[in-house]
């Protein structure tokens, strides 16, 4: 879901959003996510509780598992003119000012949740911590 910046009206915009993605053999789900974006000055500000799921083969025993998390998201949100101007102005690099670099005209929070997710989850996938794996 794209989100011009253009029609945000009164500086807020209300976010819900719930889909599903593939990533390889995984099938991950955005149970719920419900923030705003909130423009402040030149940038925007994303807060929200996202709530997510991941259906994946336990890497020990390869049999289905889910794992879920949920996250308190709140990011610096800008597009690349106003972050190359403020990089130019002030010499710094993106790292350091820790912004979410999006399009000239729109923010693509689906984009932007998808990388979340990709992110909280955790590199082993487990069904459980006793897992003895295949020949157990």
């Amino acid at each position: 879901m794209k989100i011009m910046y253009s029609s945000i009206k009164n500086n807020v915009e209300n976010i819900e959003r719930s889909f599903e993605f593939e990533e390889s053999l995984d099938i991950y789900s955005i149970k719920e996510f419900k923030g705003s974006l909130e423009k402040v000055g030149s940038r925007y500000i994303l807060n929200g509780n996202l709530s997510y799921s991941l259906t994946s083969k336990c890497d020990r025993c390869l049999e289905s598992t889910t794992v879920t998390g949920e996250a308190v998201i709140s990011q610096v949100v800008s597009n690349v003119e106003i972050v190359s101007d403020v990089v130019e102005s002030d010499g710094l690099t993106d790292e350091e000012i820790d912004v979410y670099v999006t399009a000239i005209d729109h923010f693509d929070i689906d984009e932007f949740l998808r990388e979340e997710v990709l992110l909280l989850t955790p590199s082993k996938k487990l069904c459980s911590e006793e897992c003895g794996g295949i020949n157990y």
